[in-house]
């Protein structure tokens, strides 16, 4: 099941005409798309391979990848890097064009003791309204017990973390308002997994 997928492009399109019609041309190329591959299930110790083939296409020019986070990840930076996670993780891919387009989309792996084959029940996190700049909810389901809330930025520096405690639906308020405009992770780690979602401030 796929959780989540993110396209961002600006173009830049200009007017030749007095009444400011906006002329867009016909030649602008397909719109860049990232692919996070499927979600798989692998027994504690193991690794494998992340990213759909390719894991981005169409957009402009080269692409420049980035998967968050790179806890268990051979290279972050590459298009299908090798995932050897020691707890559940669902690992996000940005994919960053020639034209500056960026496209996002998410991969959940989860971890298995050897010899137990029962499905996992994952957490999952609604993050709303997004984009936002003011109060940003984030709706939590699944898990149980402490779990730890953090916000970090696109330079890889905390700027918040808070303790929670998980029942079975949980529903946080984040005030974003004194934010810096940009792009976050909001990161949810548990002792058995780590739920990451991006969250853009305006």
């Amino acid at each position: 099941m796929k959780h989540f997928l993110f396209t961002l492009c600006w173009f830049i399109v200009p007017s030749f005409s007095l009444s400011q019609t906006f002329f867009i041309p016909a030649n602008l190329p397909p719109i860049l798309q990232a692919n996070a591959g499927k979600d798989t299930t692998i027994i504690e110790g193991s690794s494998c391979i992340l990213g759909a083939m390719p894991s981005a296409f169409d957009g402009y020019g080269q692409y420049q990848y980035l998967w968050s986070p790179s806890t268990g990840l051979d290279d972050p930076t590459k298009s299908n890097p090798i995932a050897s996670p020691a707890l559940t993780t669902i690992y996000q891919l940005t994919v960053t064009d020639a034209n500056h387009c960026i496209s996002m989309d998410e991969v959940q792996v989860g971890v298995t003791a050897s010899g137990i084959s029962k499905d996992l029940v994952p957490l999952s996190m609604m993050v709303f309204p997004n984009p936002s700049n003011g109060i940003v909810r984030l709706l939590v389901e699944g898990g149980a017990g402490k779990a730890s809330l953090k916000a970090i930025n696109v330079l890889g520096q905390l700027i918040s973390i808070k303790e929670i405690l998980l029942p079975i639906t949980t529903l946080i308020e984040v005030d974003v308002r004194q934010w810096h405009k940009g792009w976050y992770h909001i990161v949810i780690e548990t002792n058995i997994e780590t739920l990451t979602k991006v969250l853009v401030v305006l």
